[in-house]
C-alpha cells in the first residue's frame, strides 16, 4: 500500500480507538500537534497489514508505542474495539 491510496489515522494503542485523520502531502506525514515518529508504530506495512489491528496495537504497547498509523481501509478488515484498562 502506498502512503497516498488510503486516508490515515492515528489509533491509540491503549484504547483502541480512533484519536485523530493524519495529513499527509506526497510521501510525507503531519501528526497533530506534539505527536511524532518516535510515539508511532507505522501498521501501513507487512506484517501489520496482515494482523488484526487489536494486534498491532498489542504489539506497538509492548514496543512503547502510543499510536499506530493506519489507512482507513485496515479498520474494515477488523473492528476496532476498546479495550479496558
Amino acid at each position: 500500500m502506498s502512503a497516498n491510496s488510503d486516508e490515515l489515522l492515528l489509533i491509540d494503542v491503549h484504547t483502541g480507538s480512533t484519536l485523530a485523520e493524519v495529513e499527509t502531502s506526497g510521501l510525507d506525514v503531519f501528526f497533530p500537534a506534539g505527536i511524532g515518529w518516535t510515539e508511532v508504530l507505522d501498521g501501513r506495512i507487512a506484517p501489520y497489514t496482515e494482523q488484526a489491528i487489536e494486534d498491532v496495537c498489542h504489539f506497538a504497547e509492548h514496543c512503547r508505542k502510543e499510536y499506530v498509523l493506519v489507512g482507513r481501509s485496515q479498520l474494515n478488515q477488523v473492528e476496532v474495539e476498546p479495550t479496558e484498562a
